[in-house]
């Protein structure tokens, strides 16, 4: 499933999708890319969000969202990612594209 944050809900088609037995979902690294079919589209659904999502629901998704985090940290990627909910609301910091 392949959910794009544009409105802020990606992460309740997610939820949906589980009620429903999805059990693949698409994410990008820190929601970088867009939709080239709504102009201004925030991104795609960041898989830090994804991930930490994921394990307050007690889905085991192979991946740490502590690691993701700690391996797209600003002082490794600049302001190139991480426009995630996520990374905004730990660090309390604000990326800028």
């Amino acid at each position: 499933m392949h959910c794009h944050d544009t409105h802020g809900t990606a992460l309740d088609c997610v939820a949906t999708g589980l009620e429903y037995g999805i059990r693949s979902f698409d994410s990008s690294i820190g929601g970088l890319g867009g939709c080239p079919f709504a102009p201004g589209a925030p991104g795609n659904l960041a898989t830090e969000d994804l991930v930490f999502f994921l394990e307050k629901k007690g889905v085991d998704c192979g991946l740490s969202g502590k690691n993701l985090l700690d391996i797209f940290d600003a002082s490794r990627t600049g302001d190139l990612v991480n426009q995630s909910k996520t990374w905004k609301a730990l660090t309390g910091k604000k990326r800028k594209i």
